[in-house]
């Protein structure tokens, strides 16, 4: 397989907007050097659609995943960890800390407005943890599938990524050209949909805006994580944010799964099964953990692992417990508390405020937030830290 061929070159009040277009108000750096760990990386990996009974520490006993439950017995990992039942309101949540019911984004498609914003311009409306640190001198990069961060670019000055290595349908539309020789899937079931390029196999990538040249041994889950980890490593040196909310183990637009490469069917966007896949997103944590290790940047690295919604088919779009319970784990061995499973309480709204406090970061004056930080309970200094969801 030929691996990373890019070239490396309705409800609550509203906010004043000079809080959105004064950057400033947080006070921005440019990236400097993070001398022996001064301050934490964050490394938040997503898996799409997949509820914690898929995973060996959550009790499976189908198959292992020994990747991901290192990462749990080494961390703390919640079994009662909620989220939403569906992808936008989810990813808004946990890069926000804010409720739908301040951003708008209640469903995956519904163009909801509170106040001026709404689903697909939210990020023109609330600070996003990217944006924050980014102003703060981190490095920050995005890379799988963008999603719910509405028209704006993953680079522009509300969303926050320095960089991007995404699918192109979740920021942009293919070259019309006709440059992109690479597949495509079916058509999602709405009025209107056209056959979406492949986010799997020989995929359409692009990086800062470029499209990259795949062809059809590429699987874009490798070349994410060759991606993720390259910027690891040329960031080693200084604080950064990495989110990786990944493609797997969401199904194709048509229905059915992609193969894996250890299937042995290379190139295939059918034919799959969620068990390989499931193995795979483990095999990637492997890879990613491994590379922590080699650049001696493990022990500074916050790990945040979770899923954004139950499983599809199952769970996924639910109003039961198992459509929002996720799996979510927290590792770092120079920070965080080995502790294993716990049964204290944690929303994805909580996500925000501990990447800051982690970071020494204070939101600007009157900016309000629905999360709470977990930073006391992550560090051990309390057996809990919220009563209620």
């Amino acid at each position: 397989m030929q691996l990373f061929k890019n070239t490396i070159a309705l409800i609550h009040s509203f906010i004043p907007v000079f809080i959105w277009l004064v950057p400033s108000l947080l006070v921005a750096t440019e990236a400097v050097k993070n001398p022996q760990g001064e301050r934490p990386n964050f490394l938040i990996i997503m898996v799409d659609d997949i509820s914690p009974n898929a995973f060996s520490c959550y009790g499976n006993t189908e198959y292992q995943t020994p990747n991901v439950d290192a990462l749990a017995q080494g961390g703390v990992f919640f079994d009662m960890a909620w989220a939403t039942p569906m992808c936008s309101p989810s990813r808004a949540l946990l890069t926000t800390g804010r409720y739908p019911s301040r951003t708008g984004v209640w469903h995956n498609d519904l163009r909801v407005k509170v106040g001026d914003y709404g689903r697909w311009d939210y990020a023109l409306g609330h600070l996003t943890f990217a944006r924050v640190l980014r102003e703060q001198g981190y490095r920050t990069a995005i890379t799988g599938k963008q999603m719910a961060l509405g028209y704006y670019l993953p680079d522009s000055e509300y969303v926050g990524y320095d960089e991007y290595y995404l699918h192109i349908n979740e920021n942009g539309k293919l070259p019309e050209d006709g440059s992109f020789d690479g597949l495509f899937e079916g058509k999602w079931k709405f009025p209107g949909s056209k056959p979406v390029p492949s986010r799997f196999w020989h995929p359409a990538i692009t990086h800062n805006g470029a499209l990259v040249d795949t062809d059809a041994e590429d699987f874009a889950p490798d070349l994410y994580t060759d991606y993720l980890i390259d910027f690891m490593e040329r960031h080693r040196d200084q604080a950064f944010l990495a989110y990786f909310p990944m493609n797997l183990v969401h199904d194709i637009a048509g229905g059915g799964l992609p193969t894996v490469p250890e299937a042995g069917s290379v190139g295939s966007n059918t034919g799959g099964n969620l068990v390989d896949l499931n193995l795979y997103v483990d095999a990637m944590v492997g890879r990613i953990v491994d590379a922590l290790d080699r650049l001696e940047i493990r022990e500074n690295t916050i790990i945040i692992f979770a899923s954004d919604n139950g499983t599809s088919g199952a769970s996924k779009m639910h109003a039961t417990e198992e459509g929002p319970r996720v799996p979510f784990i927290v590792n770092c061995p120079g920070l965080i508390e080995k502790r294993g499973m716990t049964q204290a309480l944690m929303e994805f709204a909580d996500v925000f405020p501990t990447i800051l406090d982690f970071a020494g970061v204070d939101l600007p004056e009157g900016y309000a937030i629905d999360g709470l930080s977990m930073k006391d309970f992550l560090l051990g200094e309390t057996k809990a830290y919220r009563d209620s969801i």
